[in-house]
């Protein structure tokens, strides 16, 4: 069961990428593949437009892809992209939008793109979401915050241990002799 305010947010999404208010978004499932690899060509290149996440030449590589129509495009953010992706179940072709991350290469290759305009030809991957960026994931964990916080729990957000083999690396904290300080 979706939320109402994840169902309005879907429904965003489908509507920014051009396809029908009831196309789903998964982020997880048999459905959105282990590893995507898009290529971009140089007739990607050509029409692209920078710092723009539905005409860069990723987007318009994945529409050529996929066999897209001209009026519906992939959202590509520098971390998150929303991919619209067909695939045939049984005599039916089914259209869905498929929640993925960039990797670490092609997040790099995006901003190069946005200030220099070019772009290796080179693969470019997309992942599926780690599960703590999922939003049944992310639900579940404010729930149980909520829940300690009202028992009356000291409840601590984000805990960060520096352990002292770190702070030892840092040179920052080390005086002349070379001693920590």
């Amino acid at each position: 069961m979706r939320h109402r305010s994840q169902e309005l947010k879907d429904k965003a999404v489908a509507m920014a990428l051009g396809l029908p208010e009831g196309t789903p978004v998964f982020e997880n499932g048999k459905l959105i593949p282990k590893g995507y690899v898009v290529s971009v060509l140089p007739r990607d290149l050509k029409n692209a437009k920078c710092k723009d996440p539905h005409r860069c030449a990723i987007a318009k590589a994945i529409a050529r892809m996929q066999g897209l129509d001209a009026d519906v495009s992939a959202a590509i953010g520098g971390r998150w992209a929303y991919i619209p992706m067909r695939r045939k179940i049984g005599r039916k072709v089914m259209t869905y939008i498929a929640k993925m991350q960039a990797t670490a290469d092609t997040q790099r290759a995006i901003k190069m793109f946005d200030l220099t305009r070019r772009m290796p030809e080179a693969g470019f991957e997309f992942i599926p979401l780690a599960v703590s960026h999922q939003t049944k994931a992310r639900r579940q964990y404010a729930e149980a915050y909520k829940r300690k916080k009202e028992l009356g729990h000291k409840v601590r957000k984000y805990k960060r241990l520096i352990s002292t083999n770190s702070i030892r690396r840092l040179h920052i904290f080390r005086n002349e002799n070379g001693a920590l300080a």
